[in-house]
């Protein structure tokens, strides 16, 4: 049996064909900037293909194997570079494709088949599981945005939000086997974290997470306690480091071992003694992304870890 990695070798990424900040989020995201005119969109999707560009060529560099697609250029999809929301992979050959809040992000979907044709010759895909029909009650959970996973103990911590139905949570953790760690969150603007994985990334033996923004004592407790139990270092970051997005990191695994892979600005305000903390684990990898957290989403949004087994 193949070995279950928390830390994917191979990675699917979609260079975006359009990018600005999404106004359907504006509202619900706290970490977005404020809508932009239309005049500026051409210039915002060239500095985001340009930083898109440098994380492939740093990852590749490193052995990490990227699937790049390109988003199709005739639909107006603002966060298609964000594939993590709509598609997760499980070591089961199982995909789930997820009901999105935003209506400009549901056509970002039509591109499974593509990506299913082009990887079915190299990973084993046994399952598909489409949650879309829930856009239609109004009931949202955005993948491995809301959902972070930690495969090798199948543990699912979700952070609630209008992204993350707490029904559909149950239903979709469910279906893959996971157990939920379900906790409220609660940033400085008063108003629930959009996506758990701005606060929270979960690697082979180490966890990043902002307890402070975790909003009940007692779940956060427990959050901090499965993590522990479940053999992780918590390395607990304040919220300032949140905003500057050092908690939306991924684990990867290249050709000399592990790296944590997020954006410069998050790599930055990390201090000594959690930069010490997290290499006793991984190599950290960093990458300008300024234009693209304009968005409201970093390094781990724009990452969708291929977890399917690999045909012999």
């Amino acid at each position: 049996m193949e070995q279950i990695l928390q830390a994917p070798k191979t990675v699917l990424m979609v260079r975006p064909g359009a990018f600005y900040p999404n106004p359907d989020t504006q509202a619900c995201n706290g970490f977005q900037s404020h809508a932009l005119s239309i005049d500026h969109h051409a210039a915002l999707l060239q500095s985001a293909q340009a930083e898109f560009d440098n994380v492939v060529a740093l990852l590749l560099e490193v052995g990490v194997d990227v699937k790049v697609f390109q988003d199709d250029t005739r639909l107006d999809q603002p966060d298609a570079i964000f594939p993590n929301n709509w598609l997760s992979t499980h070591g089961s050959g199982a995909s789930v494709i997820y009901p999105m809040f935003s209506p400009a992000r549901r056509t970002e979907k039509t591109a499974y088949p593509k990506i299913e044709a082009q990887l079915s010759s190299i990973f084993k895909m046994s399952q598909l599981i489409d949650l879309s029909r829930y856009e239609q009650e109004n009931r949202f959970l955005e993948g491995t945005g809301v959902l972070c996973i930690d495969h090798i103990n199948h543990l699912a911590y979700v952070g609630l939000s209008n992204r993350a139905d707490v029904e559909l949570i149950q239903e979709a953790c469910h279906l893959l086997s996971l157990t939920p760690v379900i906790f409220n969150t609660e940033s400085e603007l008063k108003q629930p974290v959009y996506h758990t994985n701005v606060i929270l990334s979960v690697g082979t033996d180490f966890a990043l997470l902002s307890a402070d923004m975790i909003s009940d004592e007692k779940e956060r407790a427990h959050v901090i306690q499965t993590l522990e139990s479940s053999g992780k270092e918590v390395i607990e970051l304040k919220e300032g480091q949140i905003n500057a997005f050092a908690g939306n990191a991924i684990e990867l695994t290249g050709t000399k071992g592990r790296y944590l892979a997020m954006s410069q600005r998050g790599r930055n305000c990390l201090t000594e003694e959690q930069r010490i903390a997290i290499e006793k684990y991984a190599t950290l990898l960093s990458v300008d992304l300024t234009t693209v957290e304009l968005s409201g989403g970093s390094m781990r949004c724009m990452i969708a870890g291929i977890h399917w087994p690999k045909k012999v």
